[in-house]
């Protein structure tokens, strides 16, 4: 089915494909997911990393049942540092490759679980500083994570640590990110 070598962590028999489930729910099935302010963190994650794969027709996200309630688990990040592209210095929301209905924050499903919370400004504070934090543990940890790559992903294991380190921890790029998906939020959601 895969052209190449994949990857998978832990399989869980009690995880479904949020595109197969959230559309048939209602807002008391809504009610029992437990982590929905982290679908904010899922989408300021994307355009952190330029995730061009996660969007409204392809949500790129498991439910997993925990007795009745539901957490969100993301899946699926092949297509980061806006991998369509040859030239990954282009900041993708002003590319043609990421159009902004393609963003998770277009999707109805999407938008109906995160609803319109009334401390939207308070949770959107909250994440901007730890983003800034987040992203500085992810430049420590990148070159152990790149270590660990498949050799048949064939990666420049160099150029990729080089490019975290250059650009994607670039103070300018994370500020530009974050404002960026403060404006986006506001106007998905209100």
């Amino acid at each position: 089915y895969y052209e190449g070598p994949c990857f998978g962590s832990v399989y869980s028999r009690n995880a479904d494909d949020w595109d197969r489930l959230v559309q048939y729910w209602t807002s008391y099935d809504i009610g029992k997911v437990q982590n929905r302010v982290d679908l904010l963190k899922i989408v300021l994650f994307d355009f952190w990393l330029t995730n061009e794969d996660r969007f409204h027709a392809n949500h790129n996200l498991l439910l997993l049942n925990r007795k009745g309630n539901f957490t969100v688990q993301v899946i699926d990040h092949e297509s980061i540092f806006n991998a369509s592209n040859s030239n990954h210095n282009v900041i993708y929301f002003d590319s043609e490759l990421m159009l902004p209905e393609m963003y998770l924050l277009q999707s109805p499903s999407f938008l109906g679980v995160i609803g319109k919370p009334r401390d939207l400004r308070s949770q959107l504070d909250k994440l901007g500083e730890k983003f800034y934090t987040f992203t500085d543990l992810c430049r420590q940890k990148a070159p152990d994570i790149i270590a660990e790559m498949p050799k048949d992903w064939q990666a420049d294991r160099k150029k990729l640590e080089r490019y975290i380190e250059e650009v994607v921890t670039d103070k300018n790029w994370l500020d530009q990110v974050y404002d960026h998906f403060r404006e986006e939020v506001k106007k998905a959601i209100y």
